[in-house]
């Protein structure tokens, strides 16, 4: 009979903290520096920096929204709409 084994949960603040590691010397040296096995590394860089593009996507449509609604207020200065 085998035994599962249990897997490893990192925290975000670790995670965000092997990121900064991973920048200031490498993916290598901070894996091992953190005990993790490289491809354990790369994979919590990944997860973050895909977190990070989310984030930037979410903000330029944000942004575009914003952009949108002022056009439609302006628009209805001339009478068009009075939603704004």
């Amino acid at each position: 009979m085998t035994t599962k084994k249990t897997r490893k949960v990192h925290t975000p603040e670790f995670k965000a903290e092997a990121l900064k590691l991973a920048e200031k010397i490498g993916v290598a040296a901070a894996a091992k520096e953190l005990q993790l096995y490289e491809l354990k590394a790369i994979s919590i860089l990944t997860q973050l920096q895909t977190g990070k593009a989310i984030i930037s996507q979410l903000h330029t449509l944000i942004m575009a929204w914003q952009l949108l609604v002022i056009m439609i207020c302006i628009g209805s200065s001339t009478g068009l709409n009075s939603g704004c």
